[in-house]
């Protein structure tokens, strides 16, 4: 895989980290009304998925840079 390849999929794990992990906490901390997306997947009562969700992709979102970065490094 090139380095270009590799920043690609970098840019597409922030994007996916940012708009589906860190806007909906950030929703949920306020008190604003939840996506449309979390809201068809998990209903108008997610209880504890309305948190847990959200920090589970922005884990693993975190985890797949940190691991491409290594991989650019040895490239």
């Amino acid at each position: 895989m090139t380095r270009k390849a590799i920043d690609g999929w970098q840019g597409l794990c922030f994007f996916l980290g940012i708009t589906l992990g860190v806007i909906p906490l950030i929703q949920f901390a306020l008190g604003t009304r939840r996506g449309g997306l979390l809201r068809f997947v998990f209903g108008d009562d997610p209880g504890a998925a309305r948190w847990i969700v959200p920090l589970v992709i922005l884990a693993v979102a975190i985890a797949a840079i940190t691991l491409l970065e290594r991989r650019k490094a040895r490239t």
